[in-house]
Parts: C-alpha cells; structure tokens; sequence
C-alpha cells in the first residue's frame, strides 16, 4: 500500500498534551487517525498507510501498537517515559522519545513543525528506525530459540 502524509495516534493512555498536539495538526491540514477501538485489520490498514505513528501518554512496559507501527514502516514519536524509556525496551532513537512531561508543554506548535518535517522527509527518517523493524521481524524466532536452549537446559539438568 502506497504510504501517505497522514499520522495514526494511539489515544489509549494518552496525556492531554498528546490530545492537544493532535487538534493542532489537524487544524493545520494533517490527516490524523485514532486507532482506538479499530479492531486488528483496520489498525494494519491504517498502519500501512500512514507515515507516523504516534504514542505519547502513559507506557508501564513493552507495547505492541509501536512494534506493529514500525514493523509496518511508520516513524514513532513516543514518550520517554515509562517502558519506552529504555533502549532495550523501545529500541527508537532518543530523539523520537520526548520528553512530555515538561517540553510539549512549552512549544507545542513547535513539535508540530518536527512531525511535518518527519513527514516531508520520511525517506530519510524510517531509516533510522530499520534496525528496531528488524529485530521485530526477528522476534519469533529468537523466541524458539531461546525456548529450545531453556528446554534443553532443563533436560541436562535432569528437570522435568
């Protein structure tokens, strides 16, 4: 599916501010998506369409909305807080992780400016994001392989 200048958002958890940065982009021309409620098709189709996913609110651990945005090539805007906080957790550039508790605050119109430029220059940007996409894509089988080490581990151990 061809990729357009549009943003899905996910409004679960979100801060007011996330809320605000939204009405903003709209008003200024930018296609906008709430993915909430949207079922899994619906999220992969508009994930496949849009260029930028973002997820600033409240994150406890590792999400799944981010790793399915930029396994389906969106550029992620996120909180730095929270689960997306650590690099090992949420393998994005830092300087796609906001501070949102105190920076959005200030210069709200100013973020705005950032996500038109992310999106004008997608090509140059989703670059940065292909080692995250490929460690998603390799998951699965990182997983059964570190299954099988454990199951093998226990069977030398004589656990059974």
């Amino acid at each position: 599916m061809k990729k357009v200048n549009a943003i899905a958002w996910n409004t679960r958890k979100a801060y007011p501010i996330a809320f605000k940065l939204v009405h903003i982009l709209r008003r200024h021309g930018f296609s906008v998506y709430d993915l909430a409620n949207v079922g899994k098709q619906n999220m992969i189709n508009l994930l496949s369409k849009t260029k930028l996913f973002l997820d600033i609110g409240i994150h406890p651990g590792r999400d799944r909305p981010i790793r399915e945005a930029i396994a389906l090539d969106n550029i992620a805007i996120v909180n730095n807080h929270g689960g997306y906080y650590y690099f090992e957790d949420c393998m994005i550039p830092s300087e796609f992780k906001w501070d949102c508790y105190f920076d959005c605050k200030t210069d709200i119109k100013g973020y705005a400016s950032i996500i038109d430029n992310y999106l004008e220059n997608y090509d140059y940007y989703i670059k940065k994001f292909q080692n995250f996409k490929q460690y998603i894509l390799e998951e699965p089988s990182i997983f059964l392989g570190d299954m099988e080490y454990l199951a093998r581990t226990l069977i030398r151990w004589g656990v059974n």
